[in-house]
């Protein structure tokens, strides 16, 4: 189950219909079977159940990845989060309550991720975090946290400012997670710009080579490619736990959590997306890196630049890693492989296939493109 509502009041029932047109699963649990069967009546997937319990609620929802509480009662949303975070302790949070609501909201802002006014601009803000892309976001949380070790995160061979900025990135989400990470790489840094970049934002990067001794790492991502073994030295057998690209695929992909993106300019927009959802500051480092990674690969903003960096893009594109309509109930037991000519969802826990439509004359492999904007000059 992607979303849970609990207590849908007047407010959480505006929220309820406005998520009913993003992709992934809704769920609705209140205390009264009649209150259910009325929003069945309107087409919303509503359930009974004593919504005080936090084991009947986990029963009848199964998994989730956001809960939203928005209740009209103050003191009933505080309730309704602590039964939510104690069912779901790595699920995203958000909680809603009106403008001048009175009582301790303490107790609230205590176990929820968020905590906002049901006004209107705060409205887009929280489907936003709870639609697909806070969805997306808190999947790659999930698989973070679940790596037992350190995690190895691996760019490109010979990496460009784009892959050496996603890489740093993705370690700062991974150690804001509480998993240990390392930002590696094959190969050489040999282009000038690319040397200053690292020289002079003080990045600490690990350049591995073939007799890199693999298993001191609990878990590997891949970031600006897709594929261990192709266009970098990992073996081609490696276990991938995250890939998160913007190339469209050459074969099939797997991972635990998989974002391909290939209307996005840049690896870095996407992290930069991460960063924004989780609300984790870049350093003045970090944040350079980013922008420049991004400035390269999208010849400074001319090509596939998105409206709003912030947040993922639409799911619209073929080559976007939402789940097919079909997938989004399914559930695959942990160490299953999922395989489909369709494109899955970012996921966690189980393995899913990528598999790219490319004609028979297509290229395979993993291209390296040297950035051609000069910003050290």
């Amino acid at each position: 189950m992607d979303r849970l509502v609990l207590g849908c009041g007047s407010v959480g029932r505006s929220f309820v219909e406005r998520l009913l047109d993003r992709p992934g699963s809704l769920l609705v649990l209140v205390d009264e079977e009649r209150r259910a069967k009325t929003l069945r009546d309107a087409g919303i997937d509503a359930r009974g159940v004593d919504t005080t319990d936090p084991a009947a609620v986990r029963t009848v929802a199964g998994e989730v990845d956001s809960v939203i509480v928005a209740h009209d009662d103050p003191e009933q949303t505080r309730n309704f989060v602590g039964v939510a975070r104690e069912a779901y302790p790595d699920a995203f949070v958000l909680a809603c309550v009106a403008p001048d609501a009175t009582g301790d909201t303490a107790a609230i802002e205590a176990r929820a991720d968020r905590v906002v006014t049901y006004t209107d601009p705060t409205t887009e803000f929280l489907l936003d975090r709870a639609g697909d892309g806070g969805i997306r976001t808190r999947r790659l949380q999930r698989v973070l946290r679940n790596i037992d070790g350190t995690l190895a995160v691996v760019a490109h061979d010979n990496p460009d400012p784009d892959a050496i900025a996603s890489a740093v990135g993705l370690k700062r989400i991974a150690e804001a997670a509480g998993t240990d990470a390392e930002a590696c790489y094959y190969g050489n840094i040999n282009h000038q710009e690319n040397r200053a970049l690292v020289n002079l934002l003080e990045y600490d990067l690990r350049n591995l080579t073939p007799e890199s001794d693999l298993s001191e790492f609990g878990g590997f991502a891949l970031v600006d490619h897709s594929r261990p073994g192709v266009n970098d030295g990992l073996p081609e057998d490696t276990d991938v736990d995250i890939v998160v690209d913007h190339h469209p695929p050459r074969a099939p992909i797997e991972a635990r959590f998989v974002d391909l993106r290939s209307d996005v300019g840049s690896t870095s927009t996407l992290i930069l997306g991460y960063l924004d959802h989780l609300d984790i500051d870049p350093d003045a480092a970090l944040a350079t890196g980013l922008l420049y990674g991004v400035r390269t690969d999208t010849k400074a903003f001319s090509r596939e630049v998105p409206r709003r960096t912030s947040t993922p893009p639409p799911t619209s594109s073929s080559s976007s890693t939402e789940a097919p309509s079909n997938a989004s109930n399914r559930r695959v037991r942990p160490g299953k492989r999922w395989t489909s000519s369709q494109t899955p969802s970012s996921t966690d826990g189980d393995k899913k296939t990528f598999s790219p439509r490319v004609s028979a004359n297509s290229p395979t492999g993993t291209r390296y493109r040297r950035p051609r904007t000069n910003c050290w000059r």
